[in-house]
């Protein structure tokens, strides 16, 4: 396997003179992080907040005494189309 992504276009396939840029894209929500515990794999679903996922970690090692956790960080970009300067 290449490791490439079949569904990424090809800088070659964009016709129009112009340049993108990814930038985070701030319009939706804040990242979302979630937490799932590596020996059972449960966990509270995806949270907006550090603490709360900390909450959870502790009391669920505290109950279940689990202690390996996975944190998953999703956070949004966009892609900006900007326009092609002559000569620049």
């Amino acid at each position: 396997m290449s490791g490439r992504n079949p569904r990424a276009i090809a800088p070659a396939a964009i016709d129009t003179p112009a340049d993108w840029l990814l930038t985070p894209d701030h319009r939706g929500t804040t990242p979302i992080t979630e937490i799932e515990c590596t020996t059972c794999l449960d966990g509270p679903g995806p949270l907006c907040d550090e603490p709360t996922a900390t909450a959870w970690c502790l009391a669920h090692a505290r109950h279940a005494s689990h202690d390996t956790f996975r944190r998953i960080t999703t956070d949004f970009h966009r892609a900006v189309l900007t326009p092609h300067t002559p000569g620049g």
